[in-house]
């Protein structure tokens, strides 16, 4: 598939326009959608945050459309700790990070319910203050929506 064919020097902007091409690929059947995921998981653990925060947008759409709970469990198993080690970057990423994450929460509450034990105080803190301070969650909602124009 795509993955074996990318070496990990390749343009960071590809991958990102393959992985949101992705992720508004349509599709019901659950064996495809375990196709798909399982040949991102490996994006999630990427350098660069924004290969990332849309390896796991293509997984979140994934995981509405699989059926077996032990795959969705693993899935969001490995989801978590990417999610956590953004928060330690550059505070514009951490921006980006928490608001992908609120969405995330909202969707699938137990996400991160072990990592949050992980992080910091401060950093507790931070996303405490960030999460309030963020705008209406409805606008932030459509950016799990498929795109219009893939």
């Amino acid at each position: 598939m795509w993955h074996e064919c990318v070496p990990l020097c390749a343009c960071v902007v590809t991958q990102v326009f393959i992985l949101d091409s992705l992720s508004g690929y349509e599709t019901t059947d659950p064996k495809d959608a375990e196709k798909i995921a399982e040949r991102v998981l490996p994006r999630l653990q990427h350098v660069n945050s924004a290969v990332v925060l849309s390896a796991i947008k293509v997984i979140m759409r994934m995981l509405n459309i699989v059926t077996n709970e032990d795959l969705i469990k693993a899935w969001c198993k490995k989801m978590a700790p990417p999610l956590v080690t953004l928060l330690g970057t550059e505070p514009e990423v951490q921006y980006v990070a928490l608001r992908n994450i609120n969405l995330i929460i909202q969707k699938r509450p137990s996400i991160l319910a072990n990592e949050v034990k992980v992080c910091s105080a401060g950093t507790q803190t931070r996303m405490r203050s960030m999460v309030a301070a963020m705008p209406d969650r409805t606008e932030a909602a459509t950016l799990l929506e498929p795109s219009s124009t893939a």
